[in-house]
């Protein structure tokens, strides 16, 4: 099952509906798919923000933001995968796809194990063919790597293929070791599945990465960086550069460090933004209360001065609030969003994905501190 979760009120929904609507019909088109996969509207809420009738359906899934987008491989998976790629038709399209056929080649792997367990000869499958590739491949390089996950089949991807290559090929011209950047930048491109949407070569690694959606670009700092910073801007030859060029231009070593900021992205009539409100407070509270005991035990060492902000996305009615334009700029797409930037991520930002609770919060905090500045 594929199942959005609306809100009737919700701007946002009002802007996928048709575009669901769409996808829906195109992957009824697509022959050889039509009967593998339940599209599902669920009203968590309905007009004027009242319960709608799916909203005991959607407290079960834990839904907290609009529209949420979800993948069920079938009835005994009641937690589901969160789509998070581009909102158009073909996007969910392909990401639906991409998802029959990862089914597809683990239902082949488990054949081919019982055939050889049964003793006849069993037939290699892409998945288990991946995963020993994964077991012998190389170690991860320790340098800069800027990686777009793609499908053969995927539109996107086609058109984004000439473009990356562009701006691969210019930023090599452009950026050697003589420009100052100590080293060099690892443009690569990942092979998730093929033209005919079967398991790629490099399948098992998109799997690693928890990439679903195509094109995926994110850029990793080192071997030891293991999530990677998503990529969520323009798809040109010059954004993708300026963003490689922004990640890996090093700090001023005489500028003062960049203060952490924690910001929340709110809609005014938003519930669950609403039923965060006390928790966001009391995370305050709470760090300020920490912050004056440190000042205390280590009174020759700065405490950890975390600058806490909320931004009023959408006012009252939906109408674009105080801060929309900044809203817009920043990408903010579901509501309350959660965003850090500053002390350990420098100039980069990174969102919670945790529970709304002030324990979860502040641990997401702490792990994004400055070392020298952490509790």
């Amino acid at each position: 099952r594929f199942v959005e979760y609306y809100a009737s009120s919700c701007p946002h929904c009002k802007h996928l509906a048709p575009v669901w609507d769409e996808a829906k019909a195109q992957f009824a088109f697509d022959a050889g798919h039509t009967a593998n996969v339940e599209w599902v509207q669920k009203e968590c809420y309905g007009d004027g923000w009242g319960a709608g009738k799916d909203q005991a359906e959607c407290e079960k899934a834990d839904v907290h933001s609009f529209p949420t987008i979800r993948y069920f491989k079938g009835p005994k998976d009641t937690v589901g995968e969160t789509y998070e790629g581009d909102r158009t038709a073909s996007g969910m399209v392909n990401f639906v796809k991409s998802k029959l056929a990862a089914g597809g080649a683990e239902a082949a792997a488990a054949t081919d194990s019982a055939s050889a367990e049964s003793g006849e000869a069993a037939s290699s499958s892409v998945t288990a063919t991946a995963a020993a590739a994964t077991e012998d491949a190389p170690a991860v390089p320790d340098v800069p790597r800027f990686v777009e996950y793609f499908a053969g089949g995927c539109p996107h991807c086609k058109h984004i293929a000439p473009v990356w290559a562009d701006a691969a090929k210019d930023w090599q011209s452009a950026h050697g070791e003589s420009a100052g950047l100590d080293g060099k930048v690892m443009w690569q491109q990942k092979e998730c599945f093929d033209q005919n949407w079967e398991p790629g070569k490099d399948h098992a690694e998109c799997e690693k990465a928890g990439v679903h959606a195509f094109p995926t670009m994110k850029f990793f700092q080192d071997a030891s960086d293991k999530e990677g910073e998503l990529f969520d801007g323009d798809r040109t030859k010059e954004a993708l550069t300026q963003y490689v060029n922004e990640q890996v231009t090093p700090e001023d070593p005489n500028a003062p460090p960049t203060p952490p900021q924690v910001i929340e992205y709110v809609a005014k009539d938003c519930p669950h933004c609403q039923h965060a409100q006390p928790v966001w407070e009391e995370v305050q509270q709470r760090w300020d209360t920490a912050a004056k005991s440190w000042d205390k035990a280590y009174p020759f060492d700065p405490s950890p001065q975390v600058q806490w902000t909320q931004k009023e996305c959408f006012g009252k009615g939906w109408k674009a609030g105080a801060d929309f334009k900044e809203c817009d700029q920043a990408h903010v797409h579901g509501f309350p969003t959660i965003r850090m930037t500053g002390g350990k991520l420098g100039h980069r930002s990174r969102d919670f994905a945790g529970n709304l609770k002030s324990d979860e919060i502040l641990k997401f905090v702490v792990r994004n501190l400055p070392e020298d500045q952490e509790p």
